[in-house]
């Protein structure tokens, strides 16, 4: 039996052999290469890795993924000749996993771009990721993550609910630092507390935003009516106690320091704080 020996030109003569995998199924290893699909049980072997309100970081091994993958293709070998196929043009078919990780942004290129871009992509040697599990997932259905490595915002490769308290979410790069937000509709004007009390912020030029440490409450009728000369009153007694400032609380003032932002939550990995350049 001729054996075939794997050089240029024979990789010429299987490339014409039809080999090539259907977005189909590129799509879906790529998805099982970033761990879609894959038991809960392989990521937390134990619920105590991830108690109750907690995150997560963790590094992707790409020896692990890789085997996965050929794992996963193992199914359609059958001989040795196709055996040698895939090895011959497995730096291809990672390339094509590679491009379906970014997918969600070379779909919305126009196709003078597309050929660039697939060429320049290049995915970071490190993927790194959260779990996150709290009551926050099903409460923030529109939760904002994003990661940093150096200041410098990571591309989310995926993020996704695994039920109503987790999360998974994984970087094109080493996460250092993990921003989570409260969904940007959560802007409000008014209080969070059935007490109607307010952090009070500094209106002083410089220091606009600065928490004071006092807290006032916001007075109002039955009805939840605000009794605006009331609140001026008791905001420029806090801000000016003893009216040496001589502050001017106009409705610019008060709508400042009624206007509620979104939550934040940032998270530092420190193993990656601790690695070395």
């Amino acid at each position: 039996m001729k054996h075939w020996r794997m050089d240029d030109s024979i990789g010429n003569h299987i490339s014409r052999m039809d080999l090539e995998l259907s977005e189909d199924v590129l799509c879906w290893l790529s998805k099982l290469s970033l761990l879609s699909g894959i038991p809960f049980s392989c990521l937390a072997a134990d619920e105590r890795l991830l108690p109750e309100e907690s995150i997560r970081f963790f590094y992707l091994n790409p020896q692990w993924t890789d085997s996965l993958v050929d794992g996963a293709l193992s199914i359609g070998r059958n001989t040795q000749a196709e055996i040698r196929a895939d090895s011959y043009f497995r730096d291809e078919r990672n390339a094509e996993i590679l491009l379906q990780h970014h997918l969600h942004r070379y779909n919305r290129m126009h196709e003078n771009h597309k050929r660039e871009f697939k060429n320049a992509v290049k995915e970071e040697d490190i993927l790194t990721g959260i779990l996150l599990r709290s009551a926050l997932v099903s409460s923030w259905r529109g939760m904002e993550i994003k990661g940093y490595h150096k200041k410098q915002e990571l591309t989310i490769l995926r993020m996704e609910r695994l039920s109503d308290n987790i999360l998974i979410c994984i970087f094109d790069g080493e996460a250092d630092c993990v921003e989570i937000l409260e969904p940007s509709e959560e802007l409000h004007f008014g209080t969070r507390t059935n007490e109607r009390m307010i952090e009070v912020r500094n209106i002083e030029e410089g220091k606009e935003g600065e928490l004071t440490g006092k807290e006032i409450s916001v007075p109002a009728d039955d009805n939840g009516r605000i009794k605006v000369k009331e609140f001026a009153d008791s905001l420029k007694k806090s801000l000016d106690p003893d009216g040496k400032k001589k502050l001017e609380i106009t409705s610019a003032e008060l709508a400042f320091e009624m206007l509620s932002a979104a939550g934040q939550g940032i998270f530092q990995n420190r193993q990656a704080d601790g690695r070395e350049e």
